[in-house]
């Protein structure tokens, strides 16, 4: 799929939505994700249909002022995500900070824009 097409596409799907654009920093979701690639999130409201396989952009759940990006590994059945990194040795995720609550969610990937020889839409 061509840049353009990808980009339309997305306008088009989600034109009410909001995009937040995130670097990646670190090494956590290797392989899927490298450290200095830059990703697209889209919110998703009160982060509804967010199942398991969904890469997804959320605040620091210990106080910190950052975001990371996770793989939801599980639906708690009070509504909280249980999120972990695709390279677990390397990954803070919910084995270290517990499952975690859906208002810290910002958003689900969409979207890998650079670099540009690793450009992919997440469905």
């Amino acid at each position: 799929m061509s840049l353009f097409a990808a980009l339309s596409y997305l306008t088009i799907r989600f034109a009410r939505s909001r995009f937040g654009q995130f670097a990646v920093r670190g090494h956590s979701m290797e392989p899927t994700f490298a450290d200095g690639d830059f990703i697209t999130a889209l919110e998703v409201p009160g982060s509804a249909n967010l199942k398991p396989g969904a890469l997804v952009v959320i605040r620091d759940p210990r106080g910190r002022d950052r975001e990371m990006v996770k793989r939801v590994s599980e639906a708690m059945p009070n509504g909280d995500l249980v999120v972990l990194g695709d390279s677990p040795g390397q990954s803070t995720d919910s084995r270290h900070f517990g499952p975690v609550p859906r208002d810290l969610i910002i958003g689900r990937v969409v979207l890998r824009y650079w670099p540009l020889t690793r450009f992919r839409v997440f469905a």
